[in-house]
């Protein structure tokens, strides 16, 4: 049997929803059917390892100096020559036609540098970005784009130059693909929904593992929260919530799983809120896992999320979650069935955990969610949604079959 040419391109393999994501889908993928290839144009690689081996990977970020290029010299000249002369139109009028031309060979680079020679069944850009766009350039029958975000603005320069090029949307809930119908009502009968899978056999091996760091047992309550420290995930309300249960003279230890570009302003606020003692912020970990599984209460305090599969991980790790009211927290908690809701405030957020901390019949309750049963159908039907899709079907009802 000819095996179908895919080829998945993604920014980066970091630490991220995303791009666990993207790696469990290369998994479960059938080596015999696929001939699999994933080009990351980041640096970005902490999650190789976990690369299934009969993935062809190409890691290849684009260095040209674009901005170095005649023609972007000449614009540049003409930019600052015109702003310095006042004539403010022709100076942006420069400066766009720099970027744009910039942009342009960015999008470019993968088809002539890597894939001028290739011809793709499928090309699967796995988040939506300038990848979305390289997409365009290389030779394929048919192209698919992710849609991790619950944000119609987000990259919206994309979506209305790029995905109406695309054959299928895939949204990663029902929830997320209503937003960007309603958003974009002449994409909408493209989009469909295949929602995330998350391995659960391989996330309680690795949280059964020795943590990298010191699990703190110092305190009544155990606090975990897992994500990249940036504006969006909403550490800011975390460490505001926090001062909240110290002045109310709860005893707990709050783990600030990951890094990221707010790091340092959430050490500020941690420092001026003296809260040193109840607050760790971990770094960075290659397994997050055994945090989470000491933890007695998991908070997701983001601002946006589409299908945050770190609340899914949580679930099975048999950790009571408080999250905000994001579309994908609302739609994973099932609008509060399977886990507290709170509004985007720190005020909230502390109720929600004091609700936890004040109930152990509630804990209880939101600690048995989890069932192998129930995960291994999910297992089987996103393999069906995925083989459907890349045989040319629709996709999105493959993995509804009952047995």
């Amino acid at each position: 049997m000819l095996k179908k040419k895919i080829l998945f391109i993604n920014p980066s393999l970091r630490q991220g929803g995303v791009e666990h994501s993207l790696v469990t889908t290369l998994k479960l993928l059938d080596p015999d059917k696929y001939d699999i290839t994933l080009y990351v144009y980041n640096d970005m690689t902490d999650l190789m390892p976990e690369v299934p081996e009969y993935v062809r990977v190409i890691v290849r970020p684009d260095n040209t100096k674009y901005f170095r290029k005649p023609y972007s010299v000449l614009k540049y000249l003409q930019f600052r020559i015109y702003g310095l002369s006042g004539d403010k139109k022709k100076a942006e009028s420069a400066r766009g036609k720099m970027y744009a031309f910039i942009h342009r060979k960015k999008t470019e680079y993968p088809h002539k540098e890597l894939f001028s020679r290739d011809h793709f069944d499928v090309i699967v850009s796995y988040s939506l970005h300038i990848g979305t766009e390289m997409g365009l350039k290389i030779d394929a029958d048919r192209r698919y784009v992710m849609m991790h975000s619950s944000d119609p603005e987000y990259h919206r320069e994309i979506i209305e130059g790029a995905l109406d090029k695309y054959d299928k949307i895939i949204a990663v809930s029902e929830s997320v693909a209503g937003v960007y119908r309603e958003a974009y009502p002449s994409l909408a009968d493209r989009i469909i929904t295949i929602p995330n899978y998350v391995d659960a056999e391989r996330t309680l091996r690795l949280a059964d593992a020795e943590a990298e760091l010191p699990i703190p047992d110092d305190a009544e309550w155990i606090i975990a929260t897992c994500g990249r420290i940036s504006h969006e995930k909403g550490f800011d309300l975390a460490v505001d919530a926090a001062a909240i249960l110290k002045n109310r003279g709860v005893s707990f230890r709050w783990l600030f799983i990951g890094d990221g570009a707010d790091r340092e302003k959430i050490e500020k606020a941690v420092s001026d809120g003296r809260l040193e003692k109840e607050i760790m912020i971990t770094g960075f970990q290659s397994n997050p896992f055994p945090y989470m599984k000491a933890a007695m209460i998991y908070v997701q305090p983001s601002y946006e999320e589409a299908q945050p599969l770190v609340l899914l991980e949580a679930m099975i790790l048999g950790t009571p979650i408080v999250s905000t009211k994001t579309v994908g927290g609302r739609h994973i908690l099932e609008d509060g069935k399977k886990g507290v809701l709170a509004d985007f405030t720190a005020v909230s957020l502390a109720e929600g955990i004091l609700s936890l901390t004040g109930s152990p019949e509630k804990r209880d309750a939101f600690s048995n969610l989890y069932s192998p049963d129930d995960n291994m159908r999910e297992r089987q039907g996103y393999i069906n949604r995925w083989e459907s899709l890349l045989s040319g079907q629709d996709g999105q009802n493959a993995g509804l079959k009952k047995d």
